[in-house]
């Protein structure tokens, strides 16, 4: 999404969920939607009880070593400053252009602009680790 200049904002949830078709209700999802409404930035966002359950996977330590606390108990996967391989190479590469792109074409709306702000300061980060150019 992020190459089609689209940055997406969520939440996932642990819990019972009914979904069907077109039919989706349940606890989980509920909770998913409220948490959603609380994220200012474009991240998926998800509690800790998601790491746990992936303890004994082999995926937790991964999952673990990529989260990032937003500060409300919640958490989220890092992709301004963790999408980078063994090398820089191309994927990664078309990542960083896409997400240059999105922040410079920032709408100048005061509505979105923390969101811009926090977006340009990951970035940042990024270019500093991963020797990337500046905006």
């Amino acid at each position: 999404m992020i190459n089609f200049g689209f940055l997406i904002r969520g939440s996932i949830c642990l819990g019972k969920l009914y979904h069907k078709q077109s039919t989706i209700f349940g606890a989980a999802f509920v909770q998913a939607v409220e948490n959603e409404k609380k994220t200012k930035y474009p991240v998926i966002s998800y509690e800790k009880g998601l790491i746990e359950l992936a303890e004994g996977s082999g995926q937790y330590d991964y999952l673990l070593s990529k989260s990032k606390e937003l500060g409300d108990g919640r958490y989220y996967l890092d992709y301004f400053t963790d999408n980078v391989k063994d090398e820089f190479d191309i994927d990664c590469n078309m990542h960083y252009i896409s997400l240059r792109k999105i922040i410079e074409d920032n709408p100048n709306n005061e509505k979105v602009k923390d969101k811009y702000l926090w977006m340009k300061e990951q970035f940042e980060r990024t270019s500093e680790l991963f020797n990337i150019p500046k905006l």
